[in-house]
């Protein structure tokens, strides 16, 4: 394949740069939840959803409804909103230190405070949302990140002692020098974040799946989303979302055997971006892939900085990422 639109790839220095990081207390070694002790649990079906999603989104396929395997899923406890942050540690003081938030002192920091502002995202369209400029998405998704953790709902799928746990992430720091494991380790993480998004109904018999708010939170995986030029893995994942009834696990691992410096370029839309090319496999497609990962900055819900890689495109060698690639 010809090599078009060839990234001109400059190493980017970080050195005497302000570094903003994004972090996440999962928890997934540490002590349950309250709302995991068996007087509050509910576990509401006796299937469970197995999916396998590769983090690029191409390679994808689904095991749905294996009967007798756990009722982890959905297991997602019912009740009211205000009664789990009563009981869960959530972002706790030791927990919200690793937010890294700027916010004010004296003003309270739970991720559910913030839940009325972002009201607005909640009840827009999915094709309204992906039209917003990317910061306001990214404010967005990233409080859907921290609420499905601080919730506890992370862990009742990926905890100590469940079904799934050894698929569970605890991501890094998130800044310019991850390496590329902790790239694909965070872009994986932000995948079943999206698979765990559901619809809070207390009298509801079984959990429903938000496919609004999955496919709203892939703005933390994606640089471009939306129906303009975006990755192929963009649109199977949405595609696949939507697909889904239940709350479910995203089962895969991802690893990283290479990364590039951090390089500089321009996008087709004028915009300078730093990026690095990861080399790296997955558990359910093996095939070794060479995807570009941009580094982003914004500015949070809480008005925190934040940093998230998002996913620009991937090819199967080095010269047909190049060809395809829209950073020059």
């Amino acid at each position: 394949m010809p090599e078009t639109n060839q990234p001109a790839d400059t190493p980017l220095s970080t050195e005497g740069s302000d570094e903003v990081t994004t972090s996440y207390d999962t928890n997934t070694k540490g002590e349950a939840p309250e709302d995991e002790r068996p007087e509050v649990r509910k576990f509401l079906d006796s299937r469970r959803n197995r999916l396998i999603v590769a983090i690029s989104g191409i390679a994808l396929a689904a095991v749905a409804a294996s009967v007798g395997i756990g009722r982890v899923v959905n297991a997602i406890d019912q009740r009211s909103h205000t009664e789990i942050v009563n009981t869960l540690p959530g972002l706790n003081e030791e927990s919200a230190k690793t937010v890294e938030s700027t916010t004010p002192a004296g003003q309270e920091t739970k991720v559910d405070s913030y839940e009325q502002s972002m009201e607005k995202y909640k009840d827009m369209s999915v094709e309204t949302f992906e039209a917003l400029p990317r910061d306001e998405r990214l404010l967005y998704s990233q409080f859907l990140i921290d609420q499905t953790v601080g919730r506890g709902t992370y862990n009742q799928l990926y905890g100590t002692g469940k079904k799934d746990e050894t698929y569970a992430i605890k991501p890094s720091s998130i800044s310019k020098n991850n390496n590329g494991q902790e790239i694909v380790d965070s872009s994986l993480f932000v995948t079943q974040i999206a698979c765990l998004q559901y619809i809070e109904d207390v009298q509801a018999k079984e959990n429903q799946y938000d496919t609004s708010d999955g496919v709203k939170v892939l703005s933390s995986k994606y640089y471009d989303v939306g129906g303009g030029l975006v990755s192929n893995g963009y649109k199977v994942l949405k595609e696949f979302l939507g697909s889904l009834t239940t709350p479910s696990g995203a089962e895969n691992k991802d690893t990283a055997t290479d990364t590039s410096d951090l390089m500089s370029g321009i996008t087709k839309d004028g915009e300078k971006v730093s990026y690095k090319i990861v080399t790296h496999f997955e558990s359910v497609d093996t095939k070794t892939k060479y995807t570009r990962y941009i580094y982003h900055e914004f500015t949070s819900y809480d008005g925190s900085r934040k940093g998230a890689w998002l996913f620009d495109t991937s090819g199967d060698t080095l010269e047909e990422l190049k060809s395809i690639s829209t950073i020059k």
